[in-house]
């Protein structure tokens, strides 16, 4: 079933009216999330289905979720003319180019080679800068996709427990793009562990919060995953229970530190002797570190 299209311009003016400083970027109106403290647009809505995803708290819901969860002054509604024929047509094809299809995205979706590599050379340079070498883009998958969702983002594909493709992650390569991550709405960020199928079998995993940081680790031959953010959620939680050790290596700000004292409260009895905290420096996280700081830091552990 198709979801109602709604008309761009209608949609952008009710935000406004309700207070929001709308920003559009691809085919979302971007906004400071109302759900938590945003200092940078994280909060994005679809512009052809008022659908909402913050890329960061991971917070999304259908537009009349968002009505009912922000408490929105439906009797202030735009003067603008209803969604019109080619709204209608537009959101049929979004649909049926959703990029959380793997068969019909990998059409477009170009990974990094030897001899491509000089086509996006500033997305490829952006890889090198963050410590990750030619043979881990390639070992891992790391490219590029032309598509507008996806422009000037360093594209990862993550996969599910037994390695089915399940989206592909769009990171920023520069700052001032928002938002920071991007993937398509729905994703099941929630339930998903970066490099779970890799590692399911080993005897111990890092826990970190940013994509990155994880292929870093994985490059210097760490057990690692991502949880993509600074919230560890019951369902990935529950994956890591067969590790014989569990070390949580969040970042050294505020909500790196609330990410452990949340962590510690959903773990009872004898499962918190197997889990770790991996201390960081105020403000870092691994990629501002080298092998040889992380492993120093890695030492530092203790048993939440």
């Amino acid at each position: 079933m198709i979801a109602k299209p709604i008309n761009p311009e209608w949609l952008q003016r009710f935000l406004e009216l309700q207070g929001f400083k709308i920003k559009k970027v691809g085919d979302w109106f971007m906004t400071n999330c109302p759900f938590h403290q945003d200092d940078t647009p994280s909060f994005g809505v679809h512009i052809y289905d008022g659908g909402y995803n913050c890329f960061t708290c991971h917070k999304s819901g259908s537009f009349l979720n968002l009505i009912d969860e922000l408490k929105l002054n439906i009797n202030i509604l735009p003067d603008i003319d209803a969604p019109t024929k080619k709204d209608y047509e537009r959101i049929k094809q979004l649909k049926n180019k959703n990029v959380t299809k793997p068969v019909l995205y990998k059409k477009t979706f170009i990974i990094f080679s030897r001899i491509k590599l000089k086509r996006e050379n500033l997305i490829y340079n952006y890889a090198l800068s963050r410590g990750i070498n030619e043979k881990t883009i390639e070992r891992l998958n790391i490219g590029y996709n032309t598509s507008e969702l996806y422009s000037k983002r360093l594209v990862i594909p993550v996969y599910n427990n037994v390695g089915k493709l399940l989206w592909f992650e769009g990171r920023a390569i520069k700052k001032n793009i928002a938002p920071k991550y991007w993937r398509p709405a729905g994703s099941p960020v929630h339930e998903t562990l970066y490099n779970y199928h890799k590692i399911r079998d080993k005897s111990y995993v890092i826990v970190v919060e940013g994509i990155l940081d994880s292929i870093l680790l994985d490059q210097w031959n760490f057990s690692s995953v991502c949880c993509f953010g600074s919230k560890l959620h019951i369902d990935q939680l529950i994956q890591l229970i067969n590790f014989e050790k569990v070390y949580l290596c969040f970042d050294g700000d505020k909500a790196g530190i609330q990410a452990f004292r949340e962590v510690k409260k959903k773990i009872k009895g004898d499962k918190s002797s197997y889990f770790f905290r991996i201390p960081m420096p105020m403000n870092k996280d691994i990629g501002d570190l080298n092998r040889k700081e992380f492993l120093y830091q890695f030492n530092q552990k203790k048993i939440i």
